[in-house]
């Protein structure tokens, strides 16, 4: 049987990997997955992505990978609202500022090929370590600097020049947990948005046609 390659598979046979640069908001299609709208408590991947905007999120899994380090409380950075997190165990919403939650790394699994994908973390400050997969297969991992989050309320924009199915999110290789306020994931227009955009070029070209 032929096996088929991925792209990323086939540049990482040939010795690429991916770079990735920092980008100031999202400029393909997404969905904004805020975490604030949803309420405290046990919460599932298809509660989370039904919060999306432009037609819902694009998750297909969310993990929580345990750390050594403590369990949070989430009072640093509360500003952000509810946020992702686990209990025990169980993908839950942490609520701000008693709130407590595991300390684990989120491996999120896409619906599809990405380039770009943006988050926030709540209850930290420092750096944040970004590893970038095409399923199992990785295909790079961005550093970002101690001070990327601290008491300030901001979210981080990644773009990577080959395409990737699956985020693990991390702050130290040693140490650190939060919670993830933010998601912002790549997903496919609907029908209606492509006959929109049908429209508008044709509108576009007729204009052209007309000076």
């Amino acid at each position: 049987m032929r096996k088929t390659l991925t792209l990323a598979t086939a540049l990482l046979s040939a010795g690429a990997f991916a770079q990735f640069s920092e980008i100031g908001a999202m400029t393909n299609f997404h969905s904004h997955l805020d975490i604030a709208l949803m309420a405290g408590g046990p919460t599932t991947v298809g509660a989370i992505n039904a919060i999306g905007t432009n037609g819902g999120g694009n998750i297909v899994s969310i993990t929580g990978v345990p750390k050594a380090a403590a369990a949070g409380v989430y009072n640093t950075n509360p500003g952000y609202g509810n946020a992702i997190g686990f209990v025990s165990g169980a993908l839950s919403i942490i609520v701000p500022p008693a709130g407590a939650f595991d300390a684990v790394e989120y491996d999120i699994v896409l619906g599809m090929m990405s380039t770009q994908f943006g988050f926030s973390f709540g209850d930290w400050s420092g750096p944040a370590i970004v590893d970038f997969y095409d399923g199992a297969t990785q295909i790079g991992t961005e550093y970002l600097t101690t001070g990327t989050f601290g008491a300030g309320l901001n979210s981080i924009f990644l773009e990577s020049t080959i395409p990737f199915d699956r985020v693990i999110l991390d702050t130290s290789t040693t140490g650190g947990n939060m919670v993830v306020p933010d998601l912002y994931v790549e997903v496919v227009p609907e029908p209606g948005t492509f006959l929109a955009l049908g429209f508008g070029l044709a509108a576009l070209a007729i204009a052209r046609r007309r000076k």
